[in-house]
């Protein structure tokens, strides 16, 4: 190793940990403006093991200067629709000096895809603080997840290029490659079909649709439900919708007329609860009203909440807890509906 090589690099380490840092807090800023699906920001300086590598393997004469990816940052989303947008945001932030779509090349391309570009802080970005890095080009990455595995992998088999690769593992190799790319386009194709299954659901339920209250309940029909029935409250997320999605099936609920029939009736319930529980300027989600509702009509759903727990209480437990916590707000209920066998 160059003694000169060595002390350049830990001289000039500061400054690409300045960098670094600068460039993460910029994409990261612009990126939690946007709707993208993202699965981490990664970053990452070369050691000196690693550039003096690549110096003697290229015969690079002034790598401080040549190199441009002493410095690397990556982006994982988790779908192929959302690397353009982020791509784009990423020209906003910094300059970009190169790029390369290897997604565009065709389809017998080498190893894994991704979009790659050189960048360097914009000009515009000026004084003290970013006079030492201004100029510094570095090496931005944006891949999916099944991306991102398929490069963690494909690194690891000792093959860089397809020459590497022996006759009677080529085909094996290629059949890996695709099955990356074809968990992308389909992971792809599920979102879309996903988003479109949650937009009719709540076209349905907004137009009242005379069949809509006899589906299924799923995460689907239970958020379009509840965005309907519900307006003026504040929406659950979709975790807090799961989770109440799961404690009323436990209860043996499975339509979203059977649904809304008990919160017709636990309207008055619910509303003394939140005016005795929560303070004037509180109000409850509507996965916690409907949550409120379901327990009040029917000590059924708060067992199946309490089945969950651990331990499990017992069977006397449960009755008292229901007693102490729900009970009272029985005699509010417009109807009682039928007791369970």
């Amino acid at each position: 190793m160059s003694t000169d090589l060595n002390a350049t690099y830990h001289q000039r380490l500061p400054v690409y940990e300045q960098l670094r840092s600068e460039a993460v807090f910029a994409l990261e800023h612009a990126l939690s403006g946007t709707d993208r699906k993202i699965h981490s920001i990664t970053s990452r300086i070369k050691t000196l093991e690693s550039v003096t590598k690549k110096v003697e393997r290229k015969g690079i004469k002034d790598p401080f200067s040549e190199l441009s990816d002493i410095v690397g940052l990556r982006v994982v989303c988790l779908f192929l629709a959302d690397i353009s947008e982020i791509v784009r945001i990423t020209r906003s932030v910094f300059d970009v000096a190169y790029e390369d779509d290897k997604m565009a090349d065709n389809a017998s391309v080498f190893g894994y895809l991704s979009h790659h570009l050189i960048v360097f802080m914009k000009s515009s970005h000026s004084g003290p603080r970013y006079d030492k890095i201004a100029g510094i080009r570095f090496e931005l990455q944006v891949r999916t997840i099944a991306m991102d595995a398929w490069a963690n992998v494909s690194h690891h088999l000792s093959y860089k290029a397809p020459a590497d690769i022996p006759a009677d593992l080529q085909r094996d190799f290629y059949a890996l490659s695709g099955l990356f790319y074809v968990a992308d386009k389909h992971f792809e194709m599920f979102y879309s079909a996903s988003a479109a299954s949650r937009r009719q659901a709540l076209e349905a339920f907004a137009a009242a649709s005379p069949d809509v209250l006899s589906e299924p309940l799923n995460a689907d029909t239970l958020s379009a439900y509840l965005r309907t029935r519900f307006p003026d409250r504040h929406h659950g997320k979709p975790d807090a919708i799961s989770d109440l999605l799961a404690e009323i099936v436990r209860g043996g609920m499975k339509t979203t007329d059977e649904l809304d029939r008990i919160i017709a009736l636990a309207e008055d319930a619910v509303s003394a609860y939140e005016a005795e529980r929560l303070s004037p300027t509180q109000r409850l989600a509507d996965t916690g009203a409907v949550r409120i509702a379901v327990r009040v009509s029917d000590p059924a759903f708060h067992a199946a909440s309490l089945r969950e727990v651990t331990p499990v209480p017992t069977e006397e437990q449960i009755a008292q807890q229901y007693a102490a916590e729900y009970a009272r707000y029985r005699s509010l209920l417009k109807q009682l509906p039928d007791e369970r066998p």
